[in-house]
């Protein structure tokens, strides 16, 4: 007898994803290798004292260490056991990367490289282990962030849980830059890790709901995916709370940071991107999980970026595209509105870590615009200046020399508006708080002039934005950090969502000149743009034809909001008038 789809995917699970049942390493990585192998891991902690352009640049300093291959090195490679292999991946990696760019801030000739000659003493074998594994020679998710760490309470090698994976116990493995910019790397590194380590809890939850769906239990699958709900959010907050501007600077991120997991050059005549956020192997997971489409610009890069996963990987995520529709078959099938409402609650909580990363990386590159390198950056690749751009051949789709910010966010909107219409209800704007919900009728452009000519506020961890029953006109859009938005009842407050960045509230002060209906709390330090009735009228006075979809617009949302709102109430025994 055949096994069922579920019984495959928890035997891949063990097999593939062994012990900690999450795409990260089996062991925490090693501190240490054999004795012809030890010279790489030393180099790694040598680039301090040269990368930073001040320095003078690692090149001198590997050509020196790394002129000649070592025999020793390819009969101590042969060797090797799997964690052995990719920890000294991840150094070929970490030195590749560096001496690619030399310094950093690299230096204009470096961006206009695209052959680099490795010396062959890490060329050589980098290129012999990278076949060996089935990985591209370039610095991916997996060797530069996902095996780049360590444990401040445990000796390499040994064994650990994802549970163990906290932000006061991790710490990155192999360092490039001196402090504080030292502090921006690790923290941007390390959200990759955490991510991952809350990921491995979302991909068990599906299993069981999948498991859940072949014995027709309806209850158990609606109890499912309230779980997978919760832990999608959970793994999006784990990043999102550490890329945050208190912790990742975006000047220092796109000057000092983020050039060098750039490879940008080419490899038996491929351009390779080196590390990005395609690459996470769980958002995959949950996109096969979910039956989101796969045709936007960005889904196609998407799937073309498993090709830099390491190959237990690759045939997780190729089972899991097994089960791509049986979900959401069993759902739609079922006829039961709760269950299509949890379905649409996973969608959602997957749509908004997307619509936060298009709020964060439009951040970032309104940073680069305006800083001394002459150039832009997301995790999608490079844009380029103009002059530079006629000439790279880099993810064209993201090259223009006019709004760069517009072309990264029609590019995320596309992949947005594609995961929104996998919803079951088939309402592909849902009834969520986002910027294109609220202002759905305004124009692109318009929306834009309306929320990056707001001011901009401040607020602690903790601080109310708004108080339930005070007057204060104005809507607001959470540009960083997170809002929990509360009610007041007889009985106690109670928690009706959680907003993030891109997301807008305040709408019924705004409109109907009332008292709050409810507390708005800075759920951590927090920013949002405040859009009250003068910045308002002053874009309607300057644009007649602003008004009319702007105030239609907050209508229709309101309406939305409200029903949700009120059937939150209803589910909670609450009154809602």
């Amino acid at each position: 007898m055949s096994a069922s789809l579920a019984e495959r995917l928890r035997d891949a699970q063990r097999k593939l994803l062994p012990d900690v049942g999450a795409f990260l390493p089996e062991r925490v990585p090693l501190d240490c290798l054999p004795e012809p192998l030890q010279p790489y891991l030393e180099a790694c902690t040598r680039l301090p004292e040269h990368y930073p352009l001040g320095k003078g640049g690692v090149r001198a300093f590997m050509r020196d260490r790394f002129a000649r291959f070592d025999p020793q090195v390819a009969a101590a490679m042969d060797g090797l056991s799997p964690i052995e292999e990719w920890t000294l991946l991840t150094a070929f990696a970490v030195l590749g990367h560096t001496y690619r760019w030399d310094t950093v801030p690299p230096r204009p000739e470096r961006l206009a490289e695209r052959k680099v000659m490795l010396p062959e003493g890490l060329g050589r074998p980098w290129r012999e282990l990278a076949t060996r594994v089935g990985q591209p020679r370039v610095g991916t998710m997996w060797s530069l962030h996902l095996c780049n760490w360590r444990l401040v309470d445990r000796l390499g090698g040994a064994r650990y849980q994802v549970s163990d994976l906290t932000v006061d116990r991790l710490r990155m493995a192999h360092q490039w830059l001196d402090p504080p910019a030292a502090n921006h790397l690790e923290q941007f590194s390390l959200s990759f890790v955490l991510m991952e380590a809350r990921g491995a809890v979302a991909v068990d939850r599906f299993i069981e709901t999948i498991e859940a769906v072949e014995r027709g239990d309806l209850q158990e699958v609606g109890y499912r995916l309230d779980s997978l709900e919760q832990a999608i959010h959970d793994m999006s907050k784990a990043f999102a709370r550490s890329i945050r501007d208190v912790y990742v600077d975006p000047r220092t991120w796109l000057e000092l940071v983020q050039p060098t997991f750039a490879w940008a050059a080419e490899d038996d005549g491929q351009v390779l991107p080196g590390p990005n956020g395609m690459q996470m192997p769980t958002i995959h997971c949950l996109d096969a999980a979910l039956s989101i489409p796969s045709n936007s610009v960005l889904a196609q890069q998407t799937l073309a970026a498993r090709a830099y996963m390491p190959p237990p990987h690759r045939r997780f995520v190729a089972l899991m595209e097994e089960t791509r529709g049986l979900l959401r078959h069993f759902v739609e099938q079922s006829g039961v509105s709760t269950l299509c409402h949890r379905y649409d609650g996973c969608l959602v909580a997957l749509n908004k870590f997307r619509i936060a990363h298009r709020a964060r990386a439009a951040h970032y590159i309104d940073v680069g615009r305006h800083g001394s390198s002459g150039r832009v950056s997301t995790g999608m690749g490079i844009a380029w200046g103009p002059e530079e751009a006629a000439e790279s051949n880099l993810n064209s789709a993201m090259v223009d020399k006019e709004d760069p910010i517009a072309e990264f966010e029609r590019l995320m909107t596309e992949r947005i508006d594609e995961t929104g219409s996998a919803l079951v209800s088939g309402d592909d704007r849902g009834d969520e708080p986002t910027v294109e919900n609220t202002f759905r009728f305004l124009r692109p452009e318009d929306r834009t002039t309306l929320i990056e000519s707001a001011p901009r506020r401040s607020f602690a961890a903790g601080e109310a934005i708004i108080r339930q029953g005070a007057r204060r006109q104005a809507l607001y859009v959470v540009e960083d950090g997170l809002v929990r938005i509360e009610v007041q009842t007889r009985a106690r407050r109670v928690v009706l969502a959680t907003l993030w960045p891109g997301e807008v509230f305040g709408e019924i002060s705004f409109l109907s000149n009332a008292e709050a209906t409810a507390w708005a709390i800075a759920d951590e330090d927090t920013q949002v743009r405040v859009l009250d009735r003068d910045h308002v009228y002053a874009i309607i006075a300057r644009s007649p034809t602003f008004g009319m979809p702007f105030y239609q617009s907050l209508a229709v949302q309101l309406a939305s909001r409200l029903r949700a709102s009120n059937a939150f109430l209803a589910d909670q025994g609450l009154p809602n008038g």
